[in-house]
């Protein structure tokens, strides 16, 4: 499974990164959404990227930096999924399922944003299928404007 380990980074950044680093469950003592008091920002800026396996066997992701220089509406044209932003803009459901050498990665998840977007939490489930081995994991991911 290391050549779907070393993958998978890269398609996490294809889901998540061109959504704009964006997945969640998140808690409103965090500032988390806009709690009925108008919209979150849009999206945009340098993010530091930090993941935690909650379950699976899919291994650590390592945290990383992205940069969104405008907050997408569709998953990377190479994969099938779609991107669903809440009426506040404060919560993104997504899904995609990408190519990849030899197999497909799949995501699954839910962000929520603080209400300037410096800050996202998310949950995500990750399955990736190379030849006839599949991995599984759920991350939580935190967002961090830098």
């Amino acid at each position: 499974m290391g050549s779907a380990r070393a993958l998978r980074v890269c398609l996490v950044f294809v889901a998540i990164g061109s959504l704009g680093t964006l997945i969640g469950g998140c808690s409103s003592a965090l500032g988390i959404g806009a709690a009925g008091n108008g919209k979150c920002a849009q999206r945009q800026g340098t993010y530091r990227d930090t993941y935690k396996e909650r379950t699976g066997n899919c291994g650590p992701i390592t945290e990383s930096i992205s940069t969104v220089a405008a907050q997408p509406t569709t998953v990377a044209p190479s994969c099938t999924g779609s991107i669903t932003y809440s009426n506040d803009n404060c919560e993104v459901r997504f899904n995609s399922r990408c190519p990849i050498k030899g197999g497909t990665s799949t995501d699954e998840g839910l962000a929520k944003w603080s209400v300037d977007a410096s800050y996202g939490e998310a949950v995500f489930e990750l399955t990736v299928e190379v030849g006839s081995s599949t991995c599984r994991s759920t991350y939580d991911l935190v967002m961090q404007r830098i």
